[in-house]
């Protein structure tokens, strides 16, 4: 963690590939600490839901206490990031690219935080992880739809949608409105960003085709109906949920 603490002593100018690269490097650097955790405790969670089944109570006791210090490890993880960008990023971020990269990353480990909690912090997680991600997309209307931060807001966003609260169709229109967006000003892009402003593009399209476009998940097992409710509807009825892959 040192390169990492050493980023808020910076003290000279950066260049804007400079800035871009230790961007990408700080964002890719929390999130190899923190993916390992969460692949942990998925796993974790597995085995102590099949221990509590078989009754072996002294197993479940010692993999709770295991499982509680993967939960504090990644709780810790995302309160160091949340200081980090509310102290130094946020605060000494000039554009409007940055804005919506730091408020993203914000919004991401939010987002991780949701598998971590129970009762009403998971609860409280959901909406501050979708307040964040609003914040970034009003800023983020202010770039070019093919802009990579505004572009990577829009594919988390959906997965958000998507995987936390199981809204198969707010997912897949936040995905189309992007790509749709972003299709039409393909050709403006840069040389330098064609590659990675394609990548995220192709990302972006698989969401829109989730369980077909246009339907809608159902939100736990509740009688096995369509639910069809709204988003702040939503937040406020999440249940436990699994682990999704990590993104």
């Amino acid at each position: 963690m040192i390169w990492l603490n050493s980023w808020t002593k910076l003290q000279r100018p950066l260049t804007l590939p400079s800035l871009l690269l230790k961007k990408n490097l700080l964002s890719i650097a929390y999130k190899n600490f923190i993916a390992g955790r969460r692949a942990s405790l998925k796993r974790i969670r597995s085995i102590e839901k099949k221990e509590t089944k078989k009754g072996n109570t002294d197993n479940v006791s010692f993999i709770k206490d295991h499982r509680v210090k993967i939960e504090t490890e990644i709780n810790n993880i995302c309160d160091r990031i949340f200081n980090l960008i509310d102290s130094h990023l946020l605060p000494n971020a000039s554009t409007d690219d940055s804005k919506v990269f730091y408020l993203k990353m914000k919004g991401d480990y939010h987002r991780y935080l949701f598998y971590s909690k129970t009762g009403a912090a998971r609860v409280q997680a959901v909406k501050d992880t979708l307040e964040i991600y609003k914040s970034a997309q009003v800023i983020a209307l202010n770039l070019p739809s093919t802009d990579i931060p505004r572009l990577g807001l829009a594919l988390n966003l959906s997965l958000f949608y998507y995987e936390t609260l199981m809204s198969t169709k707010v997912a897949c229109l936040t995905a189309k409105e992007a790509y749709d967006a972003a299709i039409t000003e393909l050709h403006a892009v840069r040389e330098e960003s064609f590659d990675d402003t394609v990548l995220i593009m192709h990302l972006i399209s698989d969401r829109v085709t989730w369980d077909g476009y246009g339907t809608e998940r159902k939100l736990g097992q509740r009688d096995g109906k369509r639910q069809n409710l709204k988003i702040m509807d939503m937040v406020n009825q999440v249940e436990e949920q699994p682990l999704p892959p990590d993104s």
